[in-house]
Formats: C-alpha cells, structure tokens, sequence
C-alpha cells in the first residue's frame, strides 16, 4: 500500500498535461475525485482534462457547470498529455476505449484509488490508501498536503465522493474522518 501522497505530488510538480479517466459508468466517487484533482491541478497552472469511458448519467449533469467532463464517443481526439490519472480504480483494462489510446501514447499511468489491491494495478505510481473511504477524501488529503486551498466546486466534487461510497454515511466506512470532512466541506 502506498497511502502517502509523496510520489504522486511529486509527479503533479514534474509534469504538466494531464488527463483525468475513470472507470467504466462513472459513479459519484469516481466523478467526485475528477473534480476535485481537476480543479486542484488547474489551480497549480497544469493543462488538464477529464475524458471518461462513459457519459456522466443524467443525475451528475450538473456538474458540467463548473467541470468539463467528456466521454469517448469513437475516434475522439484526446489532447496530448503526460500522465494519465487513473480515479477509482487501477487497471487500464476498466477505462475502456481509452485504454489504447494511453498505452498508445505512452504516457505515465498513476492510479489513485483506495480498493484493496490497487497497488498491484497498472499504475507507475501509485496513490493506494484501502483504508480510505472514498477516493475523493484522497484528493483532499493531496490538497492539504500540497498545502493547496479547496475551492467551492472541488469541496463539491469531494462531498460527492464521501455520500456516494458511504452510502450517505450509513455503510461501516463511515468514521470519524469522513464526519469530520462532512462537515468543513459543508461549511465550504
């Protein structure tokens, strides 16, 4: 397990074009963590872009309002980037078409997730926590550690993550971590 954020803030720092994926039907921990590193990178000046396997559903629309999200819908052209961020899962066999198009490029693959196992995914480097109860409070955690301000929208995108794999806050990985961010999120 690797549950310091160290190697992947380091990879943030060294490089600049990034793109955002996730699994397959996107989930509100999925899409939750994409906004909240999307805003955070955008914030430490990088080019970044989110391009999920699957259209957001129809109840996540309106994200869309202060995070661009898009899907691959075919022959797509994905601007260039450096590392492709893996959210919510570790293998790039659960991105779908993308997959290709990532191993095509030859980009660095970073995982950060917190499923048992992910450590042993597809990633280069690895941001694993599987105590953790949703990758979204991961992200947060990136933010205090890069000692980074959490905007309105990325407070949000982690809020999203929290209720979405807590089942709001009725599943066992409901601890007192996730109550206390419940709530300075809800302050934000």
């Amino acid at each position: 397990m690797h549950n310091s954020p160290d190697s992947f803030s380091k990879l943030i720092q060294e490089r600049d074009r990034f793109l955002l994926t996730g699994h397959e039907n996107p989930d509100g921990d999925c899409v939750g963590a994409e906004i909240a590193l999307f805003h955070l990178l955008r914030d430490l000046g990088k080019e970044v872009v989110i391009v999920n396997p699957d259209a957001l559903g129809a109840s996540f629309g309106f994200l869309s309002e202060h995070t661009p999200f898009s899907h691959v819908r075919g022959p797509d052209i994905v601007p260039d980037f450096d590392v492709a961020v893996l959210l919510d899962c570790c293998q790039l066999s659960r991105v779908g078409k993308l997959s290709a198009l990532i191993e095509e490029r030859g980009s660095v693959v970073a995982v950060v997730d917190h499923h048992v196992g992910s450590e042993h995914g597809d990633g280069m480097v690895n941001y694993v926590d599987h105590t953790a109860a949703a990758t979204g409070l991961m992200i947060h955690r990136l933010y205090r550690h890069l000692d980074r301000p959490l905007s309105r929208v990325a407070a949000e995108g982690v809020f999203l993550s929290l209720v979405s794999d807590t089942g709001w806050f009725r599943f066992s990985n409901t601890d007192a971590e996730v109550l206390r961010l419940s709530s300075e999120l809800v302050e934000a």
